[in-house]
């Protein structure tokens, strides 16, 4: 007979479970109500277990995922997948043969084959997400990625430990069809209720949803002021503001450059040599 489990691990799988059955009443149940409209970039609904990729408002390719078996958040350590508006901060294995697996990010020059027993690595190609809202924030220092997977069996159904997984002949081409910086939104709701949302918006030029920009150009992936729009602030160009300690720390060097200018002006010194202040840190 096998050993019989520990409290530990019975409070563990119960949590499991738990969770599993969120995601499932979820996937299953009423729909929701979407929270941000993307004209270009991606839509992962939960519900359905799909992405859908945008370009013009209109749907360009949709595909099977698998988003997290432990439910949704964005707690450290919780491997659940988090809700909200992301952007893809990086786009990683250009040029790498499908089933390519994928070890921190590189890749180590194995191959894997789509459900080979007992394997579960990274493959193909990877697409680095991070969170612009304050419910996603740790997406980013959480490893959420959109990648391939060689469990290709578990596709369709909430199988990951929170990252959004695909197959790698689906991530191969998804790849290709978005860019850095692109938006990101995961949804608890259908793709269609987030199409629906969009025509709407569309329609009455005006959504209290959030409206995820386009990459813009040149993207900036650690400056997400100028990633983020809102579609009442469409006609403003997107703000680059400094943080609150950079703001701070040029103040008190132009209070310090102004008093020494001022004493030595008052001393008949002269007070056209510039004050050095110290060198800060590039942010």
């Amino acid at each position: 007979m096998p050993a019989p489990l520990s409290q530990a691990r019975l409070i563990q799988l119960t949590a499991a479970a738990v969770a599993v059955l969120g995601t499932l009443v979820s996937c299953t149940g009423r729909d929701y109500q979407p929270t941000a409209i993307v004209k270009d970039g991606v839509v992962v609904s939960v519900r359905d277990q799909k992405m859908a990729v945008m370009r013009g408002g209109k749907v360009v390719k949709t595909y099977p995922v698998s988003t997290s078996k432990f439910g949704l958040g964005d707690s450290k350590g919780s491997c659940r997948t988090p809700l909200g508006a992301h952007r893809i901060a990086a786009k990683i294995g250009t040029n790498q043969p499908k089933g390519m697996v994928f070890k921190s990010r590189k890749p180590t020059g194995e191959c894997v084959a789509p459900n080979s027993p007992g394997r579960d690595p990274i493959v193909t190609r990877i697409m680095w997400l991070k969170g612009v809202e304050s419910r996603n924030r740790n997406a980013y220092s959480r490893l959420i990625y959109i990648h391939g997977t060689a469990e290709e069996r578990t596709i369709g159904t909430p199988a990951s430990y929170g990252c959004i997984r695909m197959k790698s002949d689906d991530v191969y081409e998804a790849f290709n069809l978005v860019n850095t910086g692109d938006p990101v939104v995961i949804e608890r709701c259908s793709i269609s209720a987030s199409l629906k949302a969009l025509e709407e918006a569309e329609r009455m030029q005006n959504t209290p949803l959030l409206v995820m920009a386009p990459a813009p150009a040149a993207a900036e992936p650690h400056n997400t002021a100028s990633l983020v729009s809102y579609r009442h602030r469409s006609s403003r160009p997107p703000a680059v503001a400094l943080t609150h300690k950079q703001t701070t720390a040029k103040k008190k060097a132009a209070s310090r450059t102004q008093t020494i200018q001022s004493r030595k002006a008052k001393s008949g010194k002269s007070a056209s040599r510039p004050f050095k202040t110290s060198r800060s840190r590039r942010g």
